[in-house]
């Protein structure tokens, strides 16, 4: 994800289909053009969607962790926004993640911090300390978030770009899907999987208890849901 490049290209991200170009690169450049397993959570999860309609050979099995897939009306409705400027004033994250908090004393600051935070309630104190850990890199004394705010809000406001594609092609895709979505604030709309539960080559499996970030607040569960699958 380009938020995590040392070097960010000028260019803005207007839509995720420069996301999902900047995936097909480096699958291409690791010679893997067929046959793949893929497993995405979010956004990951929405490109590898999109790459299975668009390069349809390119896998032969996806498994999505709560991907971001909102219904057409809502697509419509974020369009008119976005074109009438007012997508930071409108997008719950999109100015969260510019202004956020990115430099910190040490780990115990940040973790008491983002202990207290409702979006992190069902992750076990040893869950939080690894995603902590995955986040921040050492700078001179202090701690530091390694990966740009600026991108990720850019990412928040250029999304539900890849839905028309998906929501209208779903029909194309040759390899076979596995949805697992939230049981609660899922980012997959209801209208979505109705509309996914018409095609054969899509299985849906609901995560009762957990949100959008179920795959960190019970890994083991999502572990063995992904091993059956697989098997």
């Amino acid at each position: 994800m380009r938020s995590f490049w040392d070097n960010i290209p000028k260019e803005p991200i207007n839509d995720w289909k420069i996301l999902a170009n900047d995936f097909f690169n480096y699958i291409n450049r690791q010679g893997k053009t067929t046959n793949n397993i893929g497993i995405g959570h979010s956004i990951g999860g929405t490109l590898l969607f999109y790459s299975a309609i668009v390069k349809p050979e390119l896998f032969s099995k996806i498994i999505l962790l709560d991907p971001v897939i909102f219904s057409s009306f809502k697509c419509r409705v974020w369009s008119i926004i976005k074109a009438m400027g007012l997508g930071m004033y409108f997008h719950p994250l999109a100015k969260k993640a510019l202004y956020r908090k990115k430099i910190f004393i040490s780990k115990k600051e940040i973790f008491h911090r983002y202990r207290k935070k409702q979006i992190f309630s069902n992750f076990t104190d040893e869950s939080l300390k690894i995603y902590i850990d995955s986040i921040i890199k050492k700078h001179n004394d202090c701690f530091v978030l390694n990966f740009s705010s600026k991108v990720e809000s850019d990412i928040y406001l250029s999304g539900l770009t890849l839905e028309n594609i998906i929501l209208k092609q779903f029909n194309k895709i040759k390899s076979k899907i596995y949805i697992l979505y939230a049981d609660k604030d899922s980012t997959i709309s209801t209208s979505t999987l109705n509309l996914f539960s018409k095609s054969n080559k899509i299985e849906q499996y609901k995560i009762d208890g957990l949100s959008h970030l179920f795959p960190m607040e019970d890994s083991n569960r999502v572990y063995m849901k992904i091993r059956d699958i697989l098997t």
